[in-house]
């Protein structure tokens, strides 16, 4: 379901499991202008059942996009630190989604 504003798109989306042995890390990271950041990362199988999850303070001093991107980060070595090797990856954050699938080196 899309709604539109003035000057954004909201576009509803449903969770779904990664398919085969793969396990879906999901991340996001919580910014505010004034007071404290942090980030989240919830581990499910392909059932959808929670294998793990980490809930973390961020420096106060950083942009909005550095905290999705170190929550992306965070999110990876999470996974490798659980032993898990097959990930499908999944956050919110399209400026840091655009520069992960981008083949330009400055990213």
């Amino acid at each position: 379901m899309e709604k539109e504003h003035p000057h954004t798109q909201v576009q509803e989306v449903k969770w779904k499991p990664p398919v085969g042995d793969f396990f879906k890390v999901n991340f996001d990271g919580a910014c505010r202008k004034f007071g404290p950041n942090g980030i989240g990362i919830v581990v499910r199988d392909n059932r959808g059942r929670i294998v793990a999850f980490l809930a973390e303070p961020t420096q106060q001093s950083m942009d909005c996009d550095l905290v999705e991107c170190r929550a992306l980060w965070k999110a990876i070595l999470f996974a490798r630190d659980l032993g898990i090797r097959n990930i499908h990856v999944e956050g919110d954050s399209l400026t840091v989604i655009n520069a992960v699938k981008s083949d330009d080196e400055d990213r």
